[in-house]
């Protein structure tokens, strides 16, 4: 039986929790049936059931990656459609199976920095989460490390603080005095004393190790 009737479109809602629920109903079964059958409907004729199939796919691969990690190669592709529910929603999944597929997602950086680069605070964020996961593996850390600066010397002041924390535990030794340089310089643009502070913790963290 089809899952469609299950998605917030189909009953009338606005709201993400029917899509939320169904997710979780798929993760618990591992029903590998019903991921195929919302991929298969993300070219859907209605608009509103492509948004909650991808809606659904991501919520998935937050929790369960496993379940879409052969499908790499499909979300991939999905970031060049013209529907960006389904472009942004293809990026998220992307992020969400990076430490399980890092070479495909690796080989693609560009486009989706382009897609992440072009969207709302949270595809910039993916992009950074990507970036992020990709440096924690040496076969990737350089392009990706320099590719995080790029980002992180440009980034809003108000994320300084979050992508250094993030980014402190995954930096090897090697780039290390490299990141703490570009620490001091985005701290001098930082005028609250509590992110200030936390910065400068960050730095003592990259010196000592």
């Amino acid at each position: 039986m089809s899952i469609l009737y299950k998605l917030a479109s189909s009953l009338g809602r606005r709201d993400a929790e029917p899509n939320q629920k169904l997710a979780q109903q798929i993760i618990i079964r591992m029903d590998t049936l019903s991921v195929v059958e919302l991929i298969e409907n993300t070219a859907n004729k209605i608009e509103n059931t492509q948004a909650d199939c991808i809606d659904v796919l991501s919520e998935i691969a937050k929790y369960k990656p496993e379940l879409l990690v052969e499908y790499d190669a499909f979300f991939i592709q999905l970031l060049n459609n013209r529907n960006r529910n389904l472009m942004l929603g293809s990026l998220a999944i992307l992020d969400y199976i990076t430490r399980l597929k890092p070479h495909s997602i690796y080989k693609n950086l560009p486009k989706i920095l382009e897609v992440a680069d072009s969207g709302l605070l949270v595809s910039k964020e993916h992009g950074i989460s990507i970036l992020l996961q990709l440096i924690s593996d040496e076969k990737y850390a350089k392009e990706a490390f320099g590719l995080f600066l790029d980002q992180f010397r440009t980034c809003a002041i108000n994320l300084v603080v979050k992508y250094a924390e993030k980014a402190a535990g995954l930096i090897g030794d090697t780039y290390k005095a490299e990141f703490v340089k570009v620490l001091h310089q985005r701290m001098r643009e930082v005028e609250n004393e509590i992110k200030r502070d936390k910065i400068m913790k960050v730095i003592r963290v990259c010196e000592i190790a």
